[in-house]
């Protein structure tokens, strides 16, 4: 209610408050995480959100939620939430990799191949995606397809390109979280090459 304004004045910091007290109930935070997520532009558009949001992430990290390290370390690639800085964001996914959340890998992975806070490099991006072994992202299809359709690291080949962009479009059903820039990607890099454009 108070995230959303529903019934009473926003207010962030109660938010955050319960968000605390059902987190030390249930021990849970997943949900609540998701809820503050659809909201985040808003919450972190002033100080005082920014601030309650970090808070919160701290107390959970503090508290065993170690997908923090991947929340705060990608937090710290936007620069929205914490100041840019793509070396803390490297040192949060490993910290989440040590803690078994191996999409770390995975969003390393995809700084080296865009050279986003990294020098390009995409051996290392290769090599990075090569040890992330979740489902949780269809950034290693997309990046491997344009790896094998541009010749990049890897031999040129378009059928396992094509097959691989495939697998983004089926994987984006089933992953909530995808990011859709690579479900639309593919799709306009598969009617391209096919010449339906």
């Amino acid at each position: 209610m108070y995230l959303y304004g529903r019934y009473v004045d926003r207010d962030y910091a109660k938010a955050f408050k319960y968000f605390r007290i059902s987190f030390d109930i249930t021990g849970r935070s997943r949900g609540m995480i998701d809820i503050m997520l659809n909201e985040y532009d808003e919450i972190t558009s002033d100080k005082e959100g920014r601030r309650n949001c970090r808070n919160y992430f701290d107390y959970m990290l503090e508290h065993g939620e170690f997908c923090m390290y991947v929340t705060i370390g990608c937090e710290y690639g936007i620069g929205r939430l914490y100041d840019l800085d793509y070396q803390r964001k490297i040192d949060y996914m490993y910290k989440a990799i040590e803690k078994g959340y191996n999409i770390g890998y995975d969003i390393i992975a995809e700084m080296y191949f865009e050279g986003k806070g990294v020098e390009q490099n995409y051996e290392k991006a290769y090599e990075f995606l090569m040890q992330y072994k979740g489902k949780a992202s269809t950034a290693k299809p997309f990046i491997l397809a344009e790896m094998y359709r541009c010749g990049l690291y890897l031999k040129t080949d378009i059928d396992k390109a094509m097959d691989l962009y495939r697998s983004v479009i089926d994987d984006f059903d089933e992953i909530p979280e995808a990011p859709d820039e690579y479900y639309q990607r593919a799709c306009e890099i598969i009617t391209k090459i096919e010449g339906r454009d």
